[in-house]
């Protein structure tokens, strides 16, 4: 875990450094279970923690039911943020261009059920 040299406070440090033994398990099954590529998973993990020590106040006043509950979020947001900058990119990548807006009728009413057949693959967040 590189991020917990970036903690000046040897209390800070520790405690950090519990929360990581602690929740690793955890965070790992959780993003592991949001992510097809288990070569990110550690890197998320990383960025969960960046999270976790930028609002250690918070994560400190929270009792241990509660901490469970924001590091799984965490982790769960870090995984969605992965996913949805992965799948965008990787779905338009997937089109040569953008329905014409200067097509005659016929083509647009096709560009139309085109993108139509597009939406209905996002799903309802994403739409």
């Amino acid at each position: 875990m590189i991020t917990i040299s970036i903690i000046k406070n040897e209390d800070d440090r520790s405690y950090i450094k519990g929360l990581y033994q602690k929740y690793y398990p955890i965070m790992r099954r959780t993003i592991s279970g949001m992510v097809n590529n288990p070569d990110i998973v550690d890197d998320l993990i990383d960025d969960t923690m960046i999270k976790l020590i930028r609002n250690l106040d918070t994560v400190r006043r929270l009792e241990d039911k509660a901490r469970i509950v924001y590091v799984v979020f965490a982790a769960k947001n870090k995984a969605i943020d992965c996913i949805r900058t992965t799948y965008h990119c990787e779905y338009w990548e997937s089109f040569d261009s953008f329905p014409d807006p200067t097509a005659s009728f016929g083509q647009k009413c096709e560009q139309k059920i085109d993108m139509e057949n597009i939406l209905f693959q996002l799903n309802g967040r994403d739409r």
